[in-house]
């Protein structure tokens, strides 16, 4: 007996010291306990189970799916190992077996969000969308987790242009977001939804499930410096296209009046734009190996003035740093075209056509408004000499190109007709878009072929290594189509700078309004249509039409290369009174 009761207190210390070692991240050190623990008991259904999981996180699902079986047939009526099994089962195409034991845990127990997350994954990819989404809201509703993973699958297929299911999936967001649950990050509503109003609910929604405000770091300080201190937070200082964007601004800060900070929480891609970031600043930190708290902290101390995240709410974002509110003004910039929905975030940039007067209510923060575009341009761009040949680029000899470069995800079914329209109207045109891999492509050529347009009418450019011939290759192209309702962003300032018209519509959101504050910056308002019809018929128009083709690529290739919109001097002289101004208002005392 006093034998046993030691054999138990070694064992269940192991099975604690493992557990413990999971949890900190180290997955060797328990993976060697819990096979210790083994050493004990072969039938341990735990440690078995706990082993799984660790051969899933090193993406050995073959290992895994043998450690579950081995803790079902240790423990039949161990629930977690039964759904654990099915999701191993799911992920290698057994849907059969996965979905009979993902239904078997919840007749057992209703609750498990797993289970009624693989019946709705399962359920999808059978076409029974009505199933799948009832099953997706409930995984969702139990575990905020999921939500993220759900938002994640979804966005995934998107990227693929893998419309089934389409509008059940548009339903689901949009219906999560009005009854404020947790939905994961905005990436997919951006893309998907055209209200403002439901936008910042779901801003709310996000930053209250998961960057909620933390007392404040800083807490009234005086720093008094002769100079503005702004500290820029980016996970993007590299060629990144906010980093490629915001580099020629850097570039032209007045250092007299501002000490430029960067504190880069993102990956050094060594290249020219990461190059020139740093040799902009006053000071570079690279804060990536740093937590959330610790790098607020070093920012405190600091004594940064304003502090300004170009990241948002992207992948690459960082948003648990501001929230410690290290800084007495903390400002959105650039990178995310959304409120954040958060008290951590004082201030918006953005301009009257993307924020509309009278818009100002839904967004969390105060508007500041630049008097030309929001989105800065980098004057420095280089075009390489010589452009590709069409043969080259796989584009036919003769015929209108329309380019649609950019992110597949925002390209929806409903914009994608009209595409297919536009190609139909445009005898011989072609539809010139970005290589996402060979899903999005076939997806693609597929969905076109059923709307009567010969699949060959699409062409796939291959990624582009050096920015100076992405650009040069824009001149094989007519027209730049753009998206909606996330317009194209930094794809659309290179199509004008490399000398292409760009056709947009105007929508009801940020992202949707970008196109249209680029084209007036650059002085061509005609450009900008309100409805997806005007948009359709200017396109065609324009493809029939060379002559006004040939004036408005005059005008693109000469007065818009002097607007504003490319005048990056002139634009950080209007940030810069914009800082100053967000300055004097958050410096306290009279």
């Amino acid at each position: 007996m006093k034998t046993s009761t030691i054999q138990r207190q070694i064992i269940e210390g192991l099975r604690a010291k493992a557990q413990a070692s999971w949890k900190a991240g180290r997955p060797d050190e328990a993976e060697r306990l819990y096979a210790e623990l083994l050493t004990h008991d072969r039938t341990d259904a735990a440690a078995l189970e706990a082993l799984g999981h660790i051969a899933v996180f090193r993406g050995d699902e073959a290992g895994a799916r043998k450690l579950f079986e081995r803790a079902v047939k240790a423990e039949p009526n161990r629930l977690s190992a039964q759904v654990n099994l099915a999701d191993v089962l799911h992920q290698a195409g057994e849907d059969a077996a996965a979905l009979k034991l993902a239904q078997r845990v919840l007749i057992r127990k209703p609750d498990n969000a797993l289970a009624h997350f693989l019946v709705g994954d399962i359920a999808w990819n059978g076409g029974d969308f009505d199933v799948a989404i009832a099953s997706f809201e409930r995984a969702a509703d139990l575990s905020s987790d999921l939500a993220w993973h759900i938002k994640n699958l979804m966005f995934e297929r998107l990227d693929r242009c893998d419309w089934r299911g389409h509008d059940a999936q548009f339903a689901y967001f949009e219906n999560r977001l009005r009854a404020g649950k947790p939905n994961g990050e905005l990436s997919l509503p951006l893309v998907l939804l055209d209200s403002p109003a439901d936008l910042l609910q779901g801003a709310k929604t996000y930053a209250e499930d998961r960057y909620p405000a933390k007392p404040g770091l800083w807490t009234g300080q005086v720093w008094g410096h002769e100079r503005i201190r702004i500290g820029y937070v980016t996970g993007e200082a590299n060629s990144h296209a906010v980093g490629a964007a915001i580099a020629g601004v850097l570039e032209h800060h007045d250092h007299k009046a501002f000490e430029i900070h960067a504190f880069s929480h993102g990956a050094d891609d060594r290249s020219p734009i990461r190059d020139r970031i740093v040799a902009s600043l006053d000071r570079f930190v690279d804060v990536s190996g740093l937590d959330d708290l610790a790098a607020a902290r070093l920012m405190l101390e600091s004594e940064i003035d304003i502090a300004v995240t170009l990241s948002g709410y992207t992948r690459a974002a960082r948003p648990g740093i501001l929230a410690h509110r290290p800084a007495p003004a903390q400002v959105s910039y650039l990178g995310f075209p959304c409120t954040m929905g958060t008290p951590c975030i004082d201030y918006l940039i953005a301009d009257g056509e993307v924020i509309p007067p009278g818009d100002e209510g839904f967004y969390s923060e105060t508007i500041v408004r630049l008097p030309d575009c929001y989105h800065p341009t980098d004057d420095k761009a280089q075009i390489a000499a010589r452009a590709p040949t069409r043969a080259e680029a796989g584009l036919p000899p003769d015929g209108f190109v329309f380019m649609a470069y950019g992110q597949t995800v925002k390209i929806t079914p409903k914009l994608f007709g009209t595409w297919m329209r536009i190609l139909k109207r445009a005898e011989g045109s072609v539809l010139w878009l970005t290589d996402k891999g060979p899903q999005a492509c076939e997806n693609l050529r597929r969905e076109a072929a059923a709307q009567g347009v010969d699949p060959a009418r699409l062409v796939f450019a291959d990624r582009a290594e050096d920015r100076a011939d992405h650009l040069a290759r824009h001149a094989l192209a007519d027209l730049y189509l753009d998206t909606l309702p996330y317009n194209a962003h930094s794809s659309a300032t290179d199509a004008l700078w490399a000398g292409l018209p760009v056709l947009t519509c105007r929508g009801a959101t940020f992202p949707s309004r970008v196109g249209a504050s680029m084209l007036k910056a650059a002085g061509l308002p005609d450009l900008i249509t309100d409805t997806l019809a005007d948009y359709e018929d200017l396109a065609a128009a324009l493809a029939g039409d060379k002559p006004r083709l040939a004036a408005i690529g005059a005008q693109v290739a000469g007065p818009v290369r002097a607007s504003a919109l490319f005048d990056t001097a002139r634009y950080t002289r209007s940030l810069e009174a914009a800082l100053r101004a967000i300055h004097e208002r958050a410096r306290p005392g009279p």
